[in-house]
């Protein structure tokens, strides 16, 4: 790498710097002068200062010369070394790299099953005015027990109010969502025709177009509440009793997603206006019914549910 800077100097000033071959001609042109003359004029060549004086400095130059070859091919040794040092840890990196690729890109084609042929997004609907009261929830991340939460406030409404209310899941078209939800009662575009009427409370979808969602909210249930878990653009746009809240994982999504705390479902911890859905202690150990599992809602999260009521105007 000297050598490299060297020559470019020398080109900057003019000058040239001899290889090692140059040199020894130029030590050899000297001392072949002394080799083929007859012996009175190779002594006349080596009495003769100049002479002398050229073959020293010739052989200096030639001994400057190798040391400074010596040296670039000790340094060329160790930068091939190091190529070689950092080419082998690229081929290992890039080998674990390549395996975490593979691994990634099976659980995404895993997850990401039917998504070719259905979008992931869906124009916004936007409720009838003549729709009584709409609580719509969107997800920015997945918020633990928010359903649970939400069929409780549902029976809770129906046994305490006398409300009758309707609840939609709207889900991504994805296997690990179809599989999941596969119990609950669905509305599609294939069998859309044959629902004469929705008796269910509990309805999800895997296409929220115009007609399901037209469909989901005909009726006169005096609560209409739909869970938009698609993260993408919002499923209902507007409407005129439409009540929006949002549903996160924990508190850090707020900042993120830049959301309203005081309209915000947390599962367990959160921020204190917002509504936090607590951990009931041994729920499934404790609460084997459906009955005692109501009761154990009913009663840990009555406040929560009051100021949903209030929210909704509901009395």
């Amino acid at each position: 790498m000297r050598c490299n800077r060297l020559y470019v100097i020398g080109q900057n000033k003019g000058l040239t710097i001899k290889s090692p071959s140059q040199n020894f001609a130029d030590l050899n042109k000297s001392l072949e002068k002394v080799l083929s003359s007859d012996a009175k004029d190779a002594t006349g060549y080596i009495s003769n200062k100049l002479w002398r004086k050229s073959v020293t400095e010739a052989l200096a130059v030639v001994d400057t010369t190798l040391a400074r070859a010596d040296q670039i091919n000790t340094e060329m040794v160790q930068v091939i070394g190091q190529a070689k040092e950092q080419t082998d840890k690229l081929v290992e990196t890039n080998k674990e790299i390549t395996e975490r690729l593979e691994s990634i890109s099976e659980t995404m084609n895993n997850f990401t099953d039917g998504v070719a042929t259905t979008p992931m997004f869906y124009t916004a609907y936007k409720v009838p005015a003549a729709t009584k009261r709409v609580l719509f929830i969107k997800c920015y991340s997945h918020c633990n027990y928010l359903m649970s939460y939400l069929i409780a406030y549902q029976r809770y409404l129906k046994q305490t109010k006398m409300v009758d209310s309707r609840i939609l899941m709207v889900l991504p078209n994805l296997s690990i969502y179809t599989t999941r939800y596969q119990h609950i009662h669905r509305l599609a575009m294939e069998s859309l025709g044959t629902m004469l009427t929705l008796t269910h409370p509990l309805y999800c979808t895997f296409e929220p177009k115009r007609d399901i969602m037209s469909k989901f909210f005909d009726g006169n249930n005096m609560l209409y509440i739909v869970v938009d878990e698609m993260y993408s653009n919002a499923i209902i746009s507007s409407g005129a009793r439409v009540e929006k809240f949002n549903a996160v994982s924990g508190v850090s999504d707020i900042e993120r997603f830049n959301l309203d705390s005081s309209r915000t479902f947390f599962p367990i911890n959160g921020a204190p206006d917002g509504i936090i859905i607590p951990l009931i202690k041994d729920y499934k150990q404790t609460y084997t019914s459906d009955t005692a599992k109501l009761s154990a809602y009913f009663g840990a999260c009555k406040s929560s549910f009051e100021r949903l009521n209030k929210e909704l105007d509901i009395k």
